[in-house]
C-alpha cells in the first residue's frame, strides 16, 4: 500500500496544514514557482507543512523555450528555495507542460538544481515522478474533499524511494539495513507501513518497552502480518531495529 500524499499550491487558499495532516496526509509537494513567479502561497505551505511533522517536497513548473531560459529559471528557482531548504526533506520536482520545454531544457534545469546542494530533483510528467529508474510517485488531480484543504488538488501516492527517504530522515537506520527490509515480497508494504507511522506519530509510550511488547505494538499499530513481522525479528539486529523504529513513531 503506498504512502498517501497531496500536491498543493495558491489556489487551494488557506490550508490547515495539521488538520490535512489528521485527515491521513503523510507527505506533501507544494508549489514553490512557475517560470519565474513564486507561488504566494510556497513559504507558508512548506512551513506549516514541516511545523505538523509532514514530510515537504517543492515543486516547479519549466516554461523555458531555450536553454537560457531554463537556466534563469533554474537561478530563480534555487533563490525561491534557499530560505526554506531546513523544510524540504523531499525531492525537488520539475514540472514540464507538454509542449513548452524540451527534455534537454528539463535536464539543464535539473543539473542546475542539484549542482546548488540538493539532494535530489526529479523530472516529473504530471503523472509520475521517478528517482534513479524507480517509480517514487504517481498522481491524478480530483475534486479537494479533504479536510483542511480547499478546491482541486493532486492526490499523490509514494512508493519505496519515498518512503526510504522519510525512514532516513527520522532515524539511524541505514540503506543496508532498508535493502533487507525490502527484500521480502511484502517489503515495499512495510516501508510504507512504517513511514505512515513515522509521520503520524500516534504510538503512546510503553511502560515496559520490552522487545516482546515492541515487536507486537509495531505489528498490531502497522497493520503488518505475522510473516512481516516475523522477517524484521530475522534481522541480524532486529532488537536494535525494533527499538529504533518504536522511538520514530512514539508521541
Amino acid at each position: 500500500m503506498p504512502l498517501f500524499g497531496i500536491e498543493v499550491s495558491k489556489y487551494n487558499g488557506n490550508i490547515n496544514h495539521a488538520a490535512a495532516k489528521n485527515a491521513g496526509v503523510r507527505f506533501a509537494t507544494v508549489a514553490a514557482s512557475k517560470g519565474e513567479v513564486t507561488d504566494s502561497r510556497f513559504s507558508q505551505n512548506a512551513a506549516g507543512f514541516h511545523a505538523v511533522g509532514v514530510p515537504v517536497g517543492a515543486c516547479h513548473t519549466l516554461m523555458a523555450t531555450s536553454v537560457h531560459e531554463a537556466l534563469s529559471e533554474a537561478r530563480f528557482f534555487v533563490g525561491t528555495l534557499k530560505p526554506l531548504c531546513d523544510k524540504l526533506t523531499l525531492p525537488i520536482v520539475c514540472r514540464t507542460d507538454a509542449g513548452v520545454s524540451t527534455p534537454h531544457m528539463a535536464q539543464v534545469f535539473i543539473k542546475y538544481v542539484a549542482d546548488a546542494g540538493f539532494d535530489v530533483c526529479a523530472l516529473s510528467d504530471g503523472i509520475n515522478v521517478v528517482l534513479d529508474g524507480k517509480l517514487a510517485v504517481r498522481t491524478h488531480t480530483r475534486e479537494g474533499q479533504l479536510i483542511g484543504v480547499a478546491g482541486e488538488f493532486a492526490c499523490a501516492f509514494a512508493y519505496a524511494p519515498i518512503t526510504r527517504l522519510i525512514i532516513k530522515s527520522r532515524t539511524e537506520i541505514t540503506d543496508d539495513t532498508l535493502d533487507y527490509i525490502e527484500r521480502c515480497e511484502r517489503g515495499e508494504y512495510i516501508l510504507g507501513r512504517l513511514a505512515d507511522m513515522m509521520v503520524a506519530r500516534t504510538i503512546n509510550p510503553l511502560r515496559n518497552p520490552s522487545y516482546e511488547h515492541v515487536a507486537a505494538l509495531l505489528r498490531l499499530c502497522c497493520k503488518l502480518s505475522v510473516d512481516d513481522c516475523a522477517h524484521l525479528c530475522a534481522y541480524a539486529c532486529s532488537e536494535e531495529l525494533l527499538y529504533e523504529l518504536y522511538s520514530a513513531m512514539v508521541r
